[in-house]
Protein backbone atom coordinates (compact mmCIF):
# COMPACT_ATOMS: atom_id res chain seq x y z
CA UNK A 1 0.00 0.00 0.00
CA UNK A 2 3.00 2.83 0.67
CA UNK A 3 4.73 1.09 -2.45
CA UNK A 4 1.59 2.57 -4.09
CA UNK A 5 1.04 5.62 -2.53
CA UNK A 6 4.96 6.59 -3.37
CA UNK A 7 4.43 5.58 -7.07
CA UNK A 8 1.13 7.76 -7.22
CA UNK A 9 3.07 10.64 -5.86
CA UNK A 10 6.14 10.23 -7.90
CA UNK A 11 3.35 10.21 -11.39
CA UNK A 12 1.77 12.92 -9.90
CA UNK A 13 5.11 14.92 -9.49
CA UNK A 14 6.51 13.64 -13.07
CA UNK A 15 3.24 14.50 -14.52
CA UNK A 16 3.26 18.31 -13.31
CA UNK A 17 7.65 18.16 -14.34
CA UNK A 18 5.93 17.57 -17.98
CA UNK A 19 3.04 20.42 -18.13
CA UNK A 20 5.59 22.79 -16.40
CA UNK A 21 8.45 21.69 -19.43
CA UNK A 22 5.33 22.16 -21.85
CA UNK A 23 4.59 25.39 -21.12
CA UNK A 24 8.07 26.97 -21.04
CA UNK A 25 8.64 25.36 -24.40
CA UNK A 26 8.61 27.31 -27.64
CA UNK A 27 6.49 26.04 -31.00
CA UNK A 28 9.68 26.20 -32.71
CA UNK A 29 11.14 23.45 -29.84
CA UNK A 30 8.39 21.47 -29.90
CA UNK A 31 7.85 21.62 -33.20
CA UNK A 32 11.55 20.29 -34.13
CA UNK A 33 10.87 17.67 -31.16
CA UNK A 34 7.75 16.28 -32.50
CA UNK A 35 9.93 16.02 -36.00
CA UNK A 36 12.31 14.19 -34.45
CA UNK A 37 10.39 11.95 -32.49
CA UNK A 38 8.50 11.06 -36.02
CA UNK A 39 12.09 10.37 -37.25
CA UNK A 40 13.54 8.32 -35.08
CA UNK A 41 10.15 6.22 -34.30
CA UNK A 42 9.89 2.62 -34.81
CA UNK A 43 8.41 1.79 -37.77
CA UNK A 44 7.01 -1.55 -37.22
CA UNK A 45 5.28 0.83 -34.83
CA UNK A 46 4.60 4.18 -35.84
CA UNK A 47 3.50 6.88 -33.52
CA UNK A 48 -0.20 6.95 -33.45
CA UNK A 49 -2.00 10.10 -35.37
CA UNK A 50 -4.07 10.46 -32.68
CA UNK A 51 -1.45 11.24 -30.49
CA UNK A 52 -0.06 13.43 -32.49
CA UNK A 53 -2.65 15.62 -32.79
CA UNK A 54 -3.05 15.86 -29.38
CA UNK A 55 0.24 17.26 -28.88
CA UNK A 56 -0.56 19.84 -31.73
CA UNK A 57 -3.99 20.82 -30.16
CA UNK A 58 -1.95 21.39 -26.92
CA UNK A 59 0.38 23.36 -28.72
CA UNK A 60 -2.28 25.62 -30.19
CA UNK A 61 -4.06 26.13 -26.77
CA UNK A 62 -0.64 27.05 -25.35
CA UNK A 63 -0.38 29.53 -27.93
CA UNK A 64 -3.60 30.74 -27.70
CA UNK A 65 -3.92 30.88 -23.69
CA UNK A 66 -0.14 32.86 -23.55
CA UNK A 67 -1.87 35.36 -26.41
CA UNK A 68 -4.73 35.36 -24.01
CA UNK A 69 -2.58 36.63 -21.23
CA UNK A 70 -0.73 38.88 -23.09
CA UNK A 71 -4.56 40.19 -23.75
CA UNK A 72 -5.30 40.79 -20.32
CA UNK A 73 -2.04 42.75 -19.06
CA UNK A 74 -2.75 45.04 -21.73
CA UNK A 75 -5.81 45.49 -20.72
CA UNK A 76 -5.03 45.77 -17.39
CA UNK A 77 -2.63 49.10 -18.51
CA UNK A 78 -5.08 50.37 -19.89
CA UNK A 79 -7.44 50.27 -17.58
CA UNK A 80 -4.43 51.80 -14.88
CA UNK A 81 -4.21 54.56 -17.52
CA UNK A 82 -8.22 55.16 -17.70
CA UNK A 83 -8.37 55.29 -13.62
CA UNK A 84 -5.40 57.77 -13.19
CA UNK A 85 -6.71 60.00 -16.07
CA UNK A 86 -10.20 60.27 -14.58
CA UNK A 87 -7.91 61.60 -11.59
CA UNK A 88 -7.13 64.71 -13.47
CA UNK A 89 -8.10 68.18 -11.70
CA UNK A 90 -8.86 66.30 -8.93
CA UNK A 91 -7.98 66.86 -5.32
CA UNK A 92 -6.63 63.45 -4.13
CA UNK A 93 -4.84 62.94 -0.48
CA UNK A 94 -1.54 60.61 -0.75
CA UNK A 95 1.10 58.95 1.09
CA UNK A 96 4.42 60.83 -0.45
CA UNK A 97 7.95 59.32 -0.36
CA UNK A 98 8.74 60.37 3.00
CA UNK A 99 5.62 58.66 3.95
CA UNK A 100 3.88 61.60 5.18
CA UNK A 101 -0.15 62.04 4.16
CA UNK A 102 -0.71 64.89 1.65
CA UNK A 103 -3.44 66.74 -0.38
CA UNK A 104 -2.89 68.25 -3.88
CA UNK A 105 -4.32 68.69 -7.38
CA UNK A 106 -3.47 66.02 -9.70
CA UNK A 107 -2.00 67.84 -12.76
CA UNK A 108 -0.71 65.12 -15.04
CA UNK A 109 0.05 61.65 -15.52
CA UNK A 110 3.63 60.22 -16.37
CA UNK A 111 4.05 56.50 -17.61
CA UNK A 112 7.49 54.81 -17.43
CA UNK A 113 7.71 51.22 -18.42
CA UNK A 114 4.62 49.58 -16.57
CA UNK A 115 4.90 51.98 -13.59
CA UNK A 116 1.83 54.79 -13.97
CA UNK A 117 1.94 58.05 -11.73
CA UNK A 118 0.09 60.96 -11.08
CA UNK A 119 1.67 64.49 -11.18
CA UNK A 120 0.84 66.24 -8.08
CA UNK A 121 2.96 69.38 -7.32
CA UNK A 122 6.64 68.40 -7.44
CA UNK A 123 5.48 64.93 -6.87
CA UNK A 124 5.31 61.71 -8.77
CA UNK A 125 2.71 59.59 -7.07
CA UNK A 126 1.95 56.08 -8.05
CA UNK A 127 -1.67 55.38 -8.12
CA UNK A 128 -1.66 52.67 -4.86
CA UNK A 129 -0.37 56.00 -2.84
CA UNK A 130 -3.33 57.35 -2.87
CA UNK A 131 -5.99 57.59 -0.26
CA UNK A 132 -9.39 59.39 -1.35
CA UNK A 133 -9.78 61.62 -4.00
CA UNK A 134 -12.21 64.60 -4.03
CA UNK A 135 -13.19 67.26 -6.55
CA UNK A 136 -11.84 70.37 -7.41
CA UNK A 137 -12.77 73.14 -5.65
CA UNK A 138 -15.01 75.14 -8.67
CA UNK A 139 -13.49 78.86 -9.48
CA UNK A 140 -15.43 81.16 -9.74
Amino acid sequence: MTVSAVTAASSSTQSSASVNTFSNMQSNEFMMLLLVELKNQDPLEPMDSNEIMGQITQLNSLQELQAINGGIANLAQNNKLVEAASLLEKMVSYVSGDDLVKIGLVEGITQSGEEISLLIGDDAVALDSILSIQPAAKES
